[in-house]
């Protein structure tokens, strides 16, 4: 790329659009292109490639299309002081979690199941809650146990934490209320902690000592 073309390139978050950077929010927007990378079991990721088209080519026989299942993975990019750009831990899956934290006995509890998928925010928020001085438990947990918790919070890609106001169970019936078990629906002091800190990382406020940024070239 020559001097000119180089200068000719807007720096992150400067682009005219119809809504003020800050006040965009967590929604599809369609854009001019976007960039394509194709894994292969031989080779890993491929080189990016942009492409105009918002379309996916898809065979007829794809299993998602016949009771398979799918998955759509995104994966958001944060533009930093220096003007880079980076991605978060992009090489790890990105689907949502529960969380129970108990703040006096300091325990970050979250479910182990076999039918849950793993979650690169519940990962990063474990490490970081571990950093803190939490000890972090990562197995079964009984329904009982939630009338311990001070805080319960679902941890996704999308928000990366939001708290969650109750938990109801029903009896087989599916109508009658075994028990409810109510939470704060504002966030709590431990979850504003640990977002606050994933949140400085991700956009390159804070140190990033386990190099989780992935600067785009």
């Amino acid at each position: 790329m020559s001097t000119t073309e180089a200068s000719a390139v807007a720096k992150p978050g400067t682009a005219e659009i119809d809504v003020a950077w800050s006040d965009l929010g967590f929604e599809f927007r369609p854009t001019k292109s976007h960039l394509k990378m194709t894994w292969t079991e031989e080779k890993g990721w491929g080189a990016a490639e942009l492409v105009d088209s918002p379309y996916v080519n898809l065979h007829i026989g794809a299993t998602a299309l016949h009771y398979g299942q799918s998955c759509f993975e995104g994966l958001k990019a944060f533009a930093h002081e220096d003007d880079s750009v980076h991605i978060f831990r992009p090489d790890e899956n990105a689907n949502l979690n529960f969380v129970g934290i108990d703040n006096d006995a300091k325990k970050y509890v979250t479910p182990k199941s076999p039918s849950v998928l793993p979650s690169i925010t519940n990962k990063s928020l474990m490490q970081i809650a571990a950093d803190e001085g939490f000890e972090v438990e990562r197995r079964d947990i009984p329904v009982e146990e939630m009338e311990r918790f001070d805080e319960v919070l679902a941890v996704g890609t999308a928000v990366v934490v939001t708290p969650i106001g109750s938990a109801t169970r029903l009896e087989g019936d599916g109508e009658t209320v075994k028990a409810k078990y109510q939470f704060s629906e504002e966030v709590g002091t431990t979850t504003r902690k640990l977002y606050d800190i994933v949140r400085g990382i991700q956009s390159g406020e804070m140190e990033d000592k386990r190099g989780w940024n992935f600067k785009v070239e």
